[in-house]
């Protein structure tokens, strides 16, 4: 359940229960996508936005 927090002045919204271990979805663009359509209860996940995309299927080349 999305939650709004207030203290003070400021109002925000409570994202840390939709949040992944840290490294497990290394695609932070995809990552924040899921973690905001997991909150509005949309059924789609980070793998799926990934192959969707096409993200999971391009060939990164890294030195070390």
């Amino acid at each position: 359940m999305l939650k709004i927090q207030q203290k003070d002045n400021r109002v925000w919204l409570e994202f840390d229960e939709f949040y992944t271990p840290k490294h497990e979805h290394p695609n932070t663009v995809f990552k924040s996508l899921a973690i905001a359509l997991r909150a509005i209860d949309a059924n789609i996940t980070y793998e799926e936005l990934m192959a969707i995309s096409g993200a999971a299927f391009r060939i990164q080349l890294h030195e070390e």
